[in-house]
């Protein structure tokens, strides 16, 4: 799919968003109507519910109404050194199946340009990406460990309808009721808990319905019972009934993604994964506990999670939310092509990756894969350049212009700049020329010093032209 259909495709996909918002504001203002006898303008509905509730609950809710068997979740390891480069990733992220895991980790290396030297599988499930004997990126199978329903109902009660807005003290309240946590403190200093966006601490279908009960008392002096604030939070899904939204809450599934407990104890970190919240909290409780004489504290958020930390110079303990990634349909492609294929597949990504490859090769066969047309591909020394004219800057400011990137087999050097914005300037002392990206921005300039036939290269490509200084 080119990125000119992508974005034609987000836009439906936003404007269908847009479209089954209001009908969800009708419906939920007509059962309002209908239980309450009261009438509220629906623009201001609409407002208020846009602060309780985003994307994430309608997540939730689509995967509790159609979720049946579990996600084969796989945990996705990213080596610090990398994470950075990454601007938004964690250290882990989360994937719904090894193809989701290994499309993710083939479209990070090529993002990053981290060339792996060797590929390695384990029977568990694990694939681990080495550079130089170290691991710059894994994905392993997650081994869940089981909750405990009256635990769960016990942190349910105590979070009963909390949500981050408004002041931390009741949040408070309700940790330092669970063991271990009698001294817990919100930290402001990291992170503030409070936030512009409302989300609830614990997600469960009850909880919702006490969210939407206080948001009509609090914003519109409404009162309604609970039960008749879970059939309003029926009406607003789209589900006949309270009864047909809860029908699959008996069934033990990860619908929010998995959640972790990371003891990190002289540098040697351990992981345990959960499926829900209330798992976690109360791990992180019981570790509390056990350690003693320690001031935990909470912070957030992370993925509209808080997240649970505790620390010293010996240890440290932390709840983790990780992203769920969501791979190019492309890469998904290759990976189910690669892990369904016959043979090794280690030898089989490796090949794919270019282990062992000439850079040129290497740039070349990605590129391919890419779609580019090798008519807009030019080699000047060790990088290799091509232009899009219907492409995407590197930070995907500028959309629909004319792309010159760049790939070398030195990660760090490397561009990906709109060519409006890029002129090549002489250099009188070499008799070579500096590529600038950014309007002649002095800060703004390309590591290699290209020659003059590599830039009448570069400018009879197409019907792009690069102005020169």
């Amino acid at each position: 799919m080119s990125d000119s259909s992508k974005s034609s495709t987000l836009f439906h996909e936003v404007d269908q968003a847009r479209k089954a918002f209001i009908q969800a504001i009708v419906r939920l203002n007509s059962a309002i109507s209908s239980i309450t006898g009261l009438a509220i303008d629906p623009n201001h509905l609409a407002e208020v519910v846009a602060d309780y509730f985003n994307d994430v609950d309608f997540d939730y809710f689509t995967e509790l109404l159609y979720r049946k068997v579990e996600e084969d979740w796989h945990i996705i390891r990213i080596a610090t050194e990398d994470r950075f480069l990454l601007r938004k990733e964690p250290d882990n992220a989360a994937a719904k199946s090894a193809v989701d895991a290994l499309a993710y980790c083939l479209e990070t290396l090529e993002n990053l340009n981290r060339q792996p030297d060797r590929v390695e599988t384990t029977g568990s499930g694990r694939m681990s990406f080495l550079r130089q004997g170290k691991t710059i990126l894994e994905y392993d199978k997650i081994d869940f460990e089981n909750g405990n329903e009256t635990i769960r109902a016990r942190i349910q009660k105590s979070f009963k309808g909390l949500c981050n807005k408004g002041a931390t003290e009741p949040i408070q309240s309700a940790l330092r009721k669970l063991p271990g946590l009698g001294s817990i403190v919100a930290d402001h200093e990291r992170e503030q808990p409070l936030g512009d966006e409302s989300w609830l601490i614990i997600r469960t279908p009850n909880n919702y319905a006490c969210h939407l009960r206080n948001m009509l008392q609090d914003r519109f002096k409404i009162p309604v019972k609970l039960n008749q604030a879970q059939e309003l939070l029926a009406k607003f899904i789209g589900v006949a009934s309270w009864q047909h939204l809860v029908a699959n809450t008996g069934k033990d599934l990860c619908l929010e993604g998995p959640f972790m407990l990371l003891d990190d104890e002289n540098n040697i970190v351990e992981a345990r994964y959960f499926r829900r919240q209330e798992d976690s909290i109360w791990a992180f409780a019981k570790e509390m506990e056990q350690i003693g004489e320690t001031e935990p504290f909470f912070s957030g958020p992370l993925w509209r999670h808080f997240l649970f930390l505790a620390e010293n110079r010996d240890y440290g303990i932390t709840t983790n939310k990780p992203s769920v990634v969501l791979p190019k349909d492309r890469y998904v492609s290759d990976a189910s092509r690669l892990l369904n294929g016959s043979g090794d597949t280690a030898v089989a990504v490796q090949r794919y990756l270019g282990v062992g490859d000439e850079p040129g090769k290497r740039f070349l066969d990605r590129l391919k894969r890419d779609g580019i047309p090798e008519d807009r591909i030019i080699f000047a020394g060790r990088h290799v350049y091509w232009i899009e004219l219907d492409g995407i800057s590197q930070f995907e400011t500028l959309r629909g212009q004319p792309i010159i990137s760049s790939l070398h087999d030195d990660d760090s050097q490397y561009i990906s700049a709109t060519v409006f914005k890029s002129s090549f300037r002489k250099d009188e002392e070499t008799d070579q020329y500096l590529l600038y990206y950014d309007y002649s921005h002095k800060d703004r300039v390309h590591k290699k010093a290209f020659t003059q036939a590599e830039v009448d290269a570069i400018q009879s490509i197409a019907d792009i032209n690069i102005d020169l200084y």
